[in-house]
């Protein structure tokens, strides 16, 4: 008849009925046999258990092999069916197991956010305390404690996300969306930590050049440091203060009566008289820049009263007093500031003083964030530009340091700005530099023996060794370095500045030679004096020596036939190497 009873159930049982039980029965085959249970007596059926009745055909029974229901008549497909079916109580304990090992893949997850959130936490703080920190680590440098936090926060992360992952990925297969839910969680989840500690640890983070032209001794780098701490106020009350400050009150008045080369003009002939004058003149001159920007209220005009006097620091201060008034400075509003202050047909040498500044007054700006002063440098036109820039930053950095060393001796007119740390390390002659992108390495290099010297009290015996350590294509330069540093320490003393020369490797020589012409001419921006410290060098070092003339001459005179004609002063053998630093010729 096709219907048939179910023992101790007064219902027939429907084939159909039973059919579609066992369809349910094949889709929650992961819930525990309890769960399955009250699932049949919800339908209506009752249980028996064929351990204790003796299990008839035809019973719904618990047995080992789980609830399953043998029906007597029901199809020819029925037996099968029933045969097919898969072990329920050792696959729900599977997947009980797999629940337990997503909870705690979760967990170990949930511990490895709360570490990064730790993490990111403290290192902002700690970059907030040290802006110049980013520039000093690396984004996984383990010995700051919040990158260790962050990094043992990724690493479990990643680790309970991919269990989680594991767990439920098994069941995919056959699994209906509510199961894939957690591993599309897990995923997204994945990928916004992925961003979130991008995000936290990162903001927690060359052609023809010149080399910088400040000189280098101790006298005239203690000078520099004035020119670090930039003003605040308006220029009224940075007049106003620099109008009692013993060293500047003279040079203002003389200022506003005959305008700022009148008072250059007077620092240097007091400069003649009086050696102390000479070591800290290149930091009144920065002052008296910032001063020049202050009385005549643009920086075109400021720039244009000051002139090549000591090193040329007063263009320096103009720029640096232009960007210390600029709180929201955005690369693209320096790009053509030279070119707008510095008239197109000017020398090199002047556009060099605007680009080279400009790198001063960006670390002032960006509160000696140096990293991202370089950044901005690198918003510049053109390589020359940028390096220029790149010379300034550096040169600043070192003047924070001995800023906070030494003291300042005249602030122009503002109050003392730097708290923070230089981008130095005395146990590291060579850093930045040998930390830095390539692109700023020769920049860093031309100014390095500065600090260096300082550190070790202008021992230059020991500075030329710590050049020796450099990369090898960057020791010439760290050695012309020295150079500078030595005419600056002599006050351009030829005989004093060949010996202490002398002092480095035989190799290297004539590179240090060359750094001090460099420096002897760009206090001047005379070649005479130039062309007769040449006369006096070593044979051997005569060349390159002649060959840094060049190069200034290169930069002092715009016209290629005015060139020509200062070269044609050097000696007939020089001469070629002249001509090669004034790129009238192929360079060698």
């Amino acid at each position: 008849m096709g219907e048939h009873h179910l023992r101790g159930l007064g219902r027939r049982a429907d084939p159909g009925n039973v059919e579609q039980l066992d369809v349910e029965l094949e889709r929650n085959e992961a819930v525990a046999s309890a769960v399955a249970v009250r699932q049949l007596e919800h339908q209506g059926f009752s249980l028996v258990d064929q351990r204790s009745e003796g299990g008839c055909r035809g019973d719904v029974r618990l047995a080992d092999s789980g609830p399953f229901i043998r029906p007597r008549d029901l199809g020819p497909d029925a037996e099968r069916r029933n045969s097919e079916r898969h072990s329920v109580p050792e696959q729900v304990k599977g997947r009980q197991g797999m629940r337990e090992q997503t909870r705690t893949g979760l967990w170990v997850a949930y511990g490895g956010v709360a570490s990064k959130l730790v993490g990111l936490t403290w290192d902002a703080v700690l970059h907030s305390l040290d802006p110049n920190l980013a520039a000093t680590e690396g984004i996984f440098t383990l010995v700051n404690p919040s990158h260790s936090l962050i990094t043992l926060g990724l690493g479990l992360t990643v680790a309970g996300l991919i269990f989680e992952l594991l767990a439920d990925v098994q069941g995919l297969r056959r699994a209906p969306w509510a199961t894939m839910r957690p591993v599309v969680g897990s995923f997204v989840l994945l990928v916004l930590l992925g961003v979130m500690s991008g995000t936290g640890l990162v903001s927690a983070g060359s052609t023809t050049t010149h080399d910088h032209r400040h000189a280098g001794g101790q006298g005239d780098m203690a000078a520099s440091a004035g020119a670090g701490p930039h003003a605040h106020g308006t220029a009224e009350e940075q007049l106003a203060s620099a109008a009692k400050d013993p060293l500047l009150a003279p040079l203002l008045k003389i200022m506003r009566q005959g305008g700022t080369g009148a008072a250059l003009d007077h620092l240097e002939e007091v400069a003649r008289h009086d050696v102390s004058i000479q070591e800290s003149a290149h930091g009144l001159v920065h002052s008296l820049g910032r001063l020049s920007l202050a009385l005549y209220g643009d920086v075109s005009e400021a720039f244009r009263q000051c002139r090549e006097t000591f090193a040329s620091g007063c263009y320096h201060g103009v720029l640096e007093a232009h960007l210390a008034s600029q709180p929201r400075l955005e690369p693209r509003s320096i790009a053509d500031l030279c070119t707008k202050t510095v008239p197109d047909d000017s020398a090199t040498i002047l556009k060099f003083q605007c680009v080279h500044g400009l790198g001063h007054g960006l670390v002032a700006n960006v509160d000696a964030d140096n990293p991202k002063a370089l950044r901005f440098c690198d918003a510049l036109p053109g390589d020359w530009d940028r390096s220029s820039c790149y010379g300034g930053v550096f040169m600043e950095n070192i003047m924070i340091e001995w800023h906070l060393r030494f003291g300042a001796p005249a602030d122009g007119g503002g109050h003392v700005h730097y708290t923070q740390k230089s981008m130095l390390r005395e146990d590291d002659p060579l850093y930045p530099c040998n930390a830095v992108a390539e692109k700023y390495r020769r920049e860093c290099y031309f100014i390095q023996t500065s600090a260096i010297s300082m550190f070790n009290d202008n021992d230059f015996r020991a500075t030329a060794q710590a050049c020796d350590r450099a990369p090898s294509k960057h020791i010439p330069t760290c050695y012309q370095s020295l150079g500078r540093d030595i005419s600056g320490f002599t006050l351009r003393d030829p005989q004093r500045s060949v010996d202490l020369c002398l002092l480095g490797d035989d190799r290297y020589e004539g590179h240090c030679i060359t750094g001090v012409v460099r420096e002897i001419i760009n206090f001047s921006w005379r070649t005479d004096d130039g062309f007769a410290f040449c006369s006096t060098v070593p044979e051997a070092s005569r060349a390159l020596c002649y060959k840094g003339v060049g190069e200034h001459v290169d930069s002092l005179f715009p016209d290629r036939a005015q060139k020509a004609s200062e070269c044609a002063r050097a000696p007939e053998a020089y001469r070629a190497s002249c001509d090669e630093g004034a790129r009238l010729v192929r360079q060698s």
